[in-house]
């Protein structure tokens, strides 16, 4: 959950009161400071199966971090690259009444622009805005320096912009449907002839991505609230 360092710090006093008092507790999470101040022993899962069961008292990071993955995380350097001048998407002034005001910036061919702020700032709302859901009151959007109308998702789509909404259990996948239609739904309208799907171009667009993006899934039927919260966000995407 989203708590604050305070927050955290009054949930792990409990905790270690209740294991003072002999209660037994399983705590999961990917927080890896979190796991070694307050657990004794760790156990790690990979794709359904159990890999290995430590005390935490003769492991450290690297170790539970390879066991998760499957293999051995090697340091890297990265390439430093110059930065590209060419302005591949811009927002000017971009206004919704009571959620966001006056908001510019610009996103450079090859770069990665983090929108930060606490809960309620107005990001989710800025990103939902620039997806036309719903479309902003005033300002303008361009895409390679062309202004583009974006009235709703049909709208920005079809300007080449995507949305991965932050909240994918509500708001980004069909829970209940399989993996094949999640991954097919966004492009449908390409897969249709006369308003009817074509199974075959659907079902090789479905594996073309499954294994493009290494999805962990038994099949393209399995129902995507049953993957792991990794896949499902793979599927999304």
């Amino acid at each position: 959950s989203s708590l604050s360092e305070p927050d955290a710090a009054i949930l792990f006093r409990v905790i270690h009161d209740l294991k003072a008092h002999g209660v037994t507790m399983l705590y999961i999470s990917h927080r890896f400071p979190e796991v070694f101040a307050n657990c004794d022993v760790v156990t790690v899962l990979r794709d359904g199966k159990h890999v290995k069961t430590l005390p935490m008292s003769a492991t450290k990071e690297s170790e539970v971090v390879s066991l998760m993955v499957g293999r051995e995380l090697l340091a890297f350097h990265r390439r430093e690259t110059t930065p590209s001048q060419e302005v591949m998407f811009e927002v000017r002034g971009l206004t919704k009444r009571r959620q966001y005001s006056d908001v510019s910036f610009k996103i450079r061919k090859g770069e990665i622009v983090a929108m930060a702020g606490l809960v309620g700032a107005g990001r989710s709302e800025v990103a939902l805005g620039v997806f036309g859901c719903p479309p902003p009151d005033s300002g303008e959007v361009l895409v390679q320096n062309k202004p583009v109308q974006i009235r709703g998702a049909q709208d920005a789509m079809r300007a080449g912009i995507a949305l991965a909404p932050e909240d994918r259990k509500s708001a980004g996948l069909v829970l209940g449907a399989s993996v094949g239609n999640n991954v097919s739904m966004a492009a449908l309208p390409q897969l249709a002839r006369a308003q009817f799907i074509i199974f075959k171009a659907e079902r090789s667009l479905i594996q073309r991505f499954v294994g493009r993006l290494n999805i962990r899934t038994p099949s393209q039927e399995q129902k995507v609230g049953f993957l792991s919260g990794g896949n499902q966000q793979k599927v999304m995407i």
